[in-house]
């Protein structure tokens, strides 16, 4: 994959799969930094520590179908953790994950765009 980078992956848990899923702090630390090299966050600062306690948009491309989505990356509970929001869900019940599913955040840099690839661990509903 030229020019794409890994940003971190999560089996999801129960909760996950819920309204938010929890980026770990260690993973949200090197994601953050690559969003500050980017363009947008250089002339505006969109990625900034405040921005990112009230809640800022993240456009994120579907790796599988092209898709672009929407979901808020927040700063939690008293600043302990980092969740994905809004549009979170619906791309999880769209795409029919589960507990125990695997979703990979991926930044390809000749765009400065986030994706998402996500692996089932079963088969989605109606396929046999």
């Amino acid at each position: 994959m030229d020019g794409i980078h890994h940003l971190f992956e999560k089996e999801l848990t129960t909760s996950d799969v819920g309204s938010k899923m929890i980026v770990p702090k260690q993973d949200f630390d090197s994601f953050v930094q690559i969003l500050r090299s980017s363009r947008e966050h250089i002339e505006n600062g969109k990625y900034s520590s405040g921005n990112i306690q009230a809640g800022v948009d993240l456009s994120v491309l579907d790796f599988r179908d092209g898709e672009e989505l929407t979901m808020t990356l927040k700063l939690k509970r008293q600043k302990t953790y980092f969740a994905l929001q809004k549009g979170w869900s619906d791309f999880v019940e769209s795409r029919e994950l589960q507990s125990g599913d695997t979703v990979q955040f991926l930044w390809r840099a000749r765009d400065e765009q986030i994706l998402i690839y996500y692996e089932r661990t079963h088969e989605p509903r109606g396929k046999i």
